[in-house]
């Protein structure tokens, strides 16, 4: 294993930066064309295939002479981008011939499941002692029942510097927010013992009320037009990926029958650097619709279905925070796969159709105490339009020529 050092970086980008030169022979250069349509700067994760160079292998990426934060996952390279407005720029992908890179980026992700270990537990089933460390996979426990403390945080959870969610790991099946007030990286200091994350603290705090809602964006089924949860199933069991760009859970619902038929409920949430949104892919089987919603505080509702558009969202914004301030909370949906909105007694609903490919969207949570997070409902209404936009124009990517 080659590890990589600021030294060998600093001779590449010397090495780029000389007309005329050859490749190394050691080396294998892809090169690709990446364009920002819209006229706003951006600063974005985006996905390359790895169709000429081999997988599950790192790499060194170059844009303009500058070396690019990566990630590599399977065949797919993750690198972060810096576009200013309406550009184009060229990125080189280098990888070793006859060697393997180790790069190593700091991390603007992380996601976790923390389960007690070396405890005890008391005649009610509590536990308590030990120590929290975190499991790549899990499932649950027959025995675990709500509040007893296996689990830190009562589930697993998943963040950007600029927001932290979590998935309650039972049969609640919800999504809450943990609001920063500051960037950074905080759940692996979240829900220790003797700590209360429902206080402020430097970072922030969990900011909303999920109550018996789906919370923010969690999955059901729609079945004769009610929403259904997936509470009753044989069995729960999630996985961990965290990385510097993308981390992600993926929770399955073993054996759920939300009617005559018996289906498994496969969801990931994954979240990348820079961004407030947690990407959704739900795989359900022969389901014809899915439901996702906002838990409804009673303030306000805004909603988008454009004729013209790829995706459209449903939101709602004013003083709905556990810290009583304001809230804005969103889902994003593909416009191709959108049935109708609903409402039910505890929660505002987006109905999409599942397909054999299964339902994806997009949810994210604006908390009026971070530096950037909307103060007026004029500021959200910006906010959703900038990520409508950048949802509508993704960042172009194509090979091109050196």
């Amino acid at each position: 294993m080659l590890r990589l050092t600021t030294a060998s970086i600093a001779a590449g980008i010397a090495l780029l930066s000389v007309p005329c030169l050859a490749t190394p022979a050691t080396e294998t250069v892809s090169y690709y064309s990446v364009e920002n349509p819209l006229s706003q700067a951006r600063k974005e994760v985006i996905s390359l295939h790895l169709n000429s160079l081999a997988p599950n292998r790192d790499s060194v990426v170059i844009i303009n002479g500058e070396e690019a934060p990566s990630q590599t996952a399977g065949d797919k390279l993750l690198v972060q981008v810096k576009l200013p407005a309406e550009t184009k720029q060229t990125l080189a992908v280098h990888q070793l011939n006859d060697g393997s890179l180790q790069v190593d980026y700091p991390a603007q992700t992380y996601a976790e499941l923390a389960v007690r270990v070396g405890g005890e537990t008391d005649k009610e089933g509590n536990y308590s002692g030990g120590r929290y460390h975190n499991a790549q996979a899990m499932q649950l426990p027959a025995t675990h029942t709500i509040g007893n403390k296996l689990f830190k945080y009562e589930g697993f959870g998943w963040e950007s510097e600029q927001v932290g969610y979590r998935y309650y790991f039972d049969e609640r099946g919800a999504i809450d927010i943990f609001g920063k007030q500051q960037n950074g990286l905080s759940l692996a200091h979240t829900g220790l013992d003797g700590g209360d994350y429902h206080s402020m603290a430097d970072w922030g705090m969990d900011i909303l009320k999920v109550g018996p809602s789906l919370g923010l964006g969690a999955v059901g089924a729609w079945l004769d037009n009610r929403l259904v949860k997936p509470e009753q199933v044989a069995d729960m069991s999630v996985t961990i990926a965290t990385g510097p760009l993308e981390s992600s859970a993926t929770v399955t619902h073993g054996g759920w029958s939300p009617d005559s038929r018996t289906v498994d409920l496969t969801t990931r949430y994954s979240i990348r650097a820079n961004s407030y949104l947690t990407r959704v892919d739900a795989q359900a089987g022969d389901l014809e619709q899915l439901a996702t919603g906002i838990v409804d505080h009673g303030v306000q509702v805004l909603t988008h279905t454009p004729d013209d558009g790829k995706w459209g969202y449903l939101a709602t914004y004013g003083t709905q925070s556990l810290n009583d301030d304001k809230l804005g909370m969103a889902i994003f949906f593909p416009i191709n796969a959108f049935d109708s909105f609903q409402q039910d007694e505890h929660n505002q609903l987006v109905i999409l159709n599942n397909s054999a490919a299964g339902a994806h969207y997009y949810f994210g949570a604006f908390w009026s105490a971070h530096p950037q997070g909307p103060k007026t409902i004029e500021q959200f209404k910006v906010e959703l339009a900038n990520e409508i936009d950048k949802l509508n124009s993704p960042i172009r990517l194509k090979p091109t020529n050196p």
